[in-house]
């Protein structure tokens, strides 16, 4: 039968089946891809209406058109153009081997731009030389769009960006996760992601990673702060793992992401270190913090508030600015508040604070607009300071500055006066007005006469001196002037700059009365004390005088008794024995009184006439001087170690024998047992004679030291001088002297001696 075949009409199959041409035509037009086919010049010579479609070029702009025409260029992947010689085209020309999915960006006549991918076939002649090409292709504008908008979030983002098999396996990282650690993308894909570099920061997080893996495998969003290992240091990420389901919810993907956040947690710490600063300078602060929006909702305060205000967070927090003031003060404090929202400027206000329980404090408040970032007025922030102290204190000011007897000021330095006290004013009748802002030269109190002298004065405290004079000022009434005590004193700064002057003035015309009256009574004294030294050297020499001439007549009696009792002892009864023994002994005790009469009055000493004496050897002088009565009574004196003092020794030397004398003679039945003690002091010595006698009775110890008083308890009586010459000499060396006794039981005379010649030796410390 042969190749002929032929259908019913006798017509072979051949005959009946299209022709070459048109069945390549028939395909072309039914083919869903735009095709397109070249010659071996490769220009097209055939191309479908998809084709067309796709390129948007009419038939007659596209049968002809060469893909080396200079209008028809293309760029590949790589974004670099491709040449004459390069290319899909140009490849199966010189190969004869397909080329499949060559993507291209096709730069059309047009002006447009488009995405191809591009597979080629030869089409082969007898000799098997490429005759023609058909291209198939696809526009993969949107795909490439696309591609671009994910590369540019998937590499562009300064997010760490990846993805991952279900199991973990690390199937993409972006750009910045590579550059953050430094490598490449071969370094990390393909491997599990916790055995990647990022997580290799110690030993406990490549497990973490991989348990978190785990959960995200099961379906669940994890996310946490981790810290990350870099090329360079580590950071802290907010780290998180999503899981891609597919349709029937199994997880296909993972999606691994981290945002560094190392600059976030500094800002953090940086913030929680500013907040506990500002906390902690508001909490030392002792005035309290308040800051309130513009409705007037408190949105700040410090814990100085509640603690002064009695209410609690919760409580100031419901609670509006006017209401911690009294209610007679919210109108004003309410328009100040307006005024800083409305102008801005900060203000000073005056009032109290009203607290829980009903106490309203003295208050200052400065106060000034809360704004934002923007400038934008958000409210009011200011502080509060109880003044209540500087109330208190500018009362007392008041009190001392207007109410005190002198006459008070401030001053520039330059010598302007800015304040008078009322005292100052009211004595010279003027207003305040009438002299602030006035040197004080030419202010109504200085006279004509003192008007250089203050300027001079002020001039001299300006540089820092104190100045002090005594000068006459003018007065209201009916005084024209008056003296007074005056003064400059300057006030300096930390510096040492002198910031104020202040006068002063005291009125001194009863201090001159007095000054006249005390020159005129110091006058009358010294004429006294001349007159009472006259008569005291009168009264010395009556006194030597008088003794002198009292002891011849005594003298003369006693030998007269005598030699009457010699010339008539026989012819005299006992009777008038006895009575001249009683005139001689008389007359012998008078002598004796007259004698220390005589030495009394004779106490007397100059301080030039001070040496320093061993007190010691001066008190051995007075006992040899007692050797008779020491043995005939077997007394027995003992004392401590004694100072060396500048004394008058004559003195001192009858000062313990006086004393010595009167502790034997008073010593009773019992031997006498006296010891002499010395004690030092600061600026004195304090000595006691101690004895065991009988003692002086209570009554009498106050008159021990006057004249003519003699003790009880002895027969042998005295002239009763003995311890007033004692007291003299004590008191002419700036001492003391008393007594401690009991009746029975001895007694301790103290004295004391003054270290210094002039010195006050008597003031017991």
């Amino acid at each position: 039968m042969g190749n002929d075949t032929r259908t019913g009409g006798g017509e072979s199959t051949a005959e009946l089946l299209p022709s070459e041409g048109e069945l390549r035509e028939g395909i072309l037009d039914i083919s869903p891809v735009p095709i397109a086919i070249l010659d071996a010049d490769r220009k097209v010579v055939l191309a479908n209406d998809r084709a067309k479609q796709e390129l948007g070029l009419r038939e007659d702009e596209l049968l002809g058109l060469s893909t080396t025409d200079s209008a028809l260029s293309a760029v590949g992947e790589d974004g670099e153009p491709v040449g004459e010689d390069e290319g899909i085209t140009a490849d199966i020309l010189e190969t004869g081997e397909p080329v499949r999915n060559r993507v291209y960006r096709i730069d059309m006549p047009t002006g447009d731009a488009t995405w191809l991918s591009i597979s080629g076939t030869p089409m082969l002649d007898e000799e098997g030389e490429v005759e023609h090409i058909v291209l198939a292709f696809e526009n993969i504008t949107e795909r490439k769009e696309r591609e671009r908008r994910f590369d540019a979030v998937f590499n562009n983002t300064f997010q760490f960006t990846g993805l991952m098999e279900p199991d973990g396996t690390l199937i993409e990282a972006n750009d910045t996760a590579l550059a953050f650690g430094g490598i490449e993308p071969d370094d990390v894909i393909g491997k599990k992601v916790w055995n990647t570099y990022w997580f290799q920061v110690d030993e406990e997080t490549p497990e973490q990673v991989r348990q978190d893996v785990e959960r995200a495998r099961e379906g669940e969003f994890v996310r946490y702060e981790l810290e990350v290992q870099g090329a360079e240091d580590t950071a802290v990420i907010d780290f998180s793992l999503k899981p891609i389901t597919d349709e029937q919810g199994e997880v296909a993907l993972i999606v691994p992401e981290g945002r560094d956040i190392t600059d976030l947690k500094q800002r953090e710490r940086e913030l929680r270190e500013e907040r506990s600063f500002v906390e902690s300078m508001l909490g030392a602060v002792p005035d309290i913090f308040y800051a309130y929006d513009a409705d007037g909702n408190f949105v700040r305060w410090n814990d100085h508030f509640s603690e002064v205000t009695g209410y609690d967070d919760a409580e100031i927090e419901e609670m509006g600015p006017l209401e911690f003031v009294p209610e007679d003060e919210r109108e004003p404090v309410g328009e100040a508040i307006g005024t800083i929202l409305a102008d801005g400027e900060p203000i000073v206000i005056e009032s109290y604070l009203r607290t829980k329980d009903g106490e309203q404090i003295p208050y200052e408040f400065k106060a000034g607009q809360w704004r934002g970032p923007d400038g934008e007025v958000l409210g009011v922030v200011g502080i509060g300071r109880d003044v209540t102290e500087r109330r208190e204190r500018e009362r007392r000011f008041e009190a001392i500055f207007n109410q005190t007897y002198q006459f008070t000021g401030l001053m520039e330095p330059d010598g302007t006066l800015i304040e008078a006290n009322d005292t100052a004013l009211e004595f010279v009748g003027v207003e305040r007005e009438d002299v602030v802002g006035k040197h004080l030269a030419e202010a109504a109190w200085i006279t004509e006469a003192n008007r250089e002298r203050i300027y001079d004065a002020a001039e001299r405290a300006r540089e820092g001196e104190f100045v002090r004079f005594e000068m006459e000022i003018n007065a209201a009434g009916d005084v024209d002037t008056v003296p007074i005590d005056f003064s400059l004193k300057p006030v300096t700064d930390e510096s040492g700059e002198v910031v104020l002057l202040i006068p002063e003035g005291r009125d001194i015309r009863e201090l001159k009365q007095r000054e006249r009256e005390l020159a005129e009574k110091t006058e009358e004294l010294e004429r006294t004390v001349d007159r009472l030294e006259r008569t005291n050297a009168e009264l010395e020499q009556f006194a030597y005088v008088a003794s002198h001439d009292l002891q011849e007549p005594l003298r003369m009696i006693s030998s007269y008794l005598d030699l009457l009792e010699l010339e008539y002892e026989d012819a005299l009864d006992e009777d008038a024995h006895e009575y001249i023994e009683y005139a001689v002994d008389g007359a012998d005790r008078m002598r004796e009184m007259i004698d220390d009469l005589l030495a009394f009055s004779r106490v007397q000493t100059r301080e030039e006439e001070f040496e320093p004496q061993s007190v010691e050897a001066v008190l051995q002088e007075a006992r040899d001087n007692l050797t008779v009565a020491i043995d005939e009574s077997d007394a027995t004196i003992t004392h401590d170690d004694l100072p060396t003092l500048a004394v008058d020794d004559h003195q001192l030397r009858q000062l313990f024998q006086n004393l010595l004398d009167n502790a034997i003679s008073y010593a009773g039945d019992e031997p006498p047992r006296v010891h002499v003690a010395a004690t030092e002091h600061d600026d004195r010595w304090e000595f006691a004679v101690e004895d065991e006698g009988v003692g002086i009775p209570e009554a009498e110890q106050d008159r021990i030291f006057d004249i003519f008083m003699r003790g009880a308890g002895t027969d042998e009586g005295g002239s009763g001088i003995g311890l007033a010459i004692c007291k003299r000499i004590v008191e002419n060396h700036g001492g003391r002297i008393w007594v401690e006794s009991e009746a029975g039981a001895g007694t301790t005379v103290r004295l004391t001696l003054a270290k210094q010649p002039g010195g006050n030796g008597g003031v017991p410390r």
